[in-house]
């Protein structure tokens, strides 16, 4: 009488695990890319909604804007607080320069811009803003002529971009 075994062999077994393995890997790398894309689209979706309620503030409040604009001590406050009631999360507005991640509002001369601080150790993130600079208008400093390339994202730990 002839005997059949049952079951699958110990070869069959690892050729299974290693091709989970395999294909776990892979969704991890692919994974961390999509994670990374949705961060950026994040940021600048950010960088969108909040110039729009700075200018809707502006067109509101005309004076006060310009009162906010040309009182450099506490008009970067003054705007923050005005454009807040014409956003939904009200805590997207950082209070200190320190917490990384988090928009700012800077003056420089009659210019408003706003500014992201990105979180230390964010290369991948940071290549992807690189990339995208021109597209969004992202630029290196608060400074910077927003009609010159030259002055656009380089990878640094902060973000502007001119509203008005």
């Amino acid at each position: 009488m002839k005997r059949t075994y049952k079951g699958f062999t110990l070869i069959e077994l690892l050729i299974v695990i290693t091709i989970i393995g395999l294909l776990g890997t892979m969704m991890l790398i692919s994974g961390t890319d999509a994670q990374n894309a949705a961060k950026v689209t994040k940021i600048t979706e950010g960088f969108k909604n909040l110039s729009a309620a700075i200018i809707m503030y502006n067109d509101a409040e005309p004076a006060n804007a310009a009162a906010a604009i040309a009182d450099t001590s506490s008009g970067a406050a003054t705007i923050i607080t005005g454009a807040k009631k014409y956003i939904k999360n009200e805590d997207v507005f950082g209070a200190a320069d320190a917490t990384a991640g988090t928009y700012y509002v800077e003056i420089s001369g009659s210019t408003v811009w706003l500014k992201y601080t990105l979180p230390a150790a964010t290369g991948a993130i940071n290549t992807l803003l690189k990339d995208k600079a021109k597209d969004y208008g992202l630029k290196k400093a608060a400074d910077a002529d927003p009609k010159l390339a030259d002055n656009d994202y380089d990878g640094a730990a902060a973000i502007y971009v001119n509203v008005f």
